[in-house]
């Protein structure tokens, strides 16, 4: 699994969810230069929860937009292998910036017991016993 790959993947704008989640997909089997990503139809298949006909032409539509190259075509019992095209100067750590979500609690929005305030309002949660019937 590449990590690097992987980020690289989610900054891409791909025209398609079900397209991007099969990128996605890909993205996990490949080295973090983005080749030697060879999982079998049936394994992406499995890991989006997809049938095996809705990612074969993704996989076509997805080399047609150049988001993806055949490395090596398949043949003799081998799954094609496919590359993802990460340019070398592609730098992890500056795609790693995450911005709080506006509105979202901070570390000051927990009471004094640790239960944490989602948006103003104190958790139902409850600790009390519940006795036997």
């Amino acid at each position: 699994m590449s990590l690097r790959a992987s980020v690289f993947v989610w900054g891409l704008e791909v025209k398609h969810p079900t397209a991007k989640f099969v990128l996605l997909a890909l993205a996990n089997h490949a080295k973090d230069d983005g080749t030697e990503a060879r999982p079998a139809i049936a394994t992406i298949a499995a890991e989006t929860g997809l049938v095996r006909r809705t990612v074969q032409p993704w996989l076509t539509q997805l080399v047609a937009w150049g988001l993806i190259e055949v490395q090596r075509a398949a043949g003799g019992h081998r799954p094609t292998v496919y590359r993802i095209p990460i340019p070398e100067d592609f730098d992890i750590s500056r795609q790693a910036r995450i911005a709080p979500l506006e509105g979202a609690p901070d570390r000051q929005s927990t009471t004094q017991t640790g239960n944490l305030r989602t948006l103003g309002r104190q958790s139902t949660h409850s600790r009390q016993a519940i006795p036997a019937p």
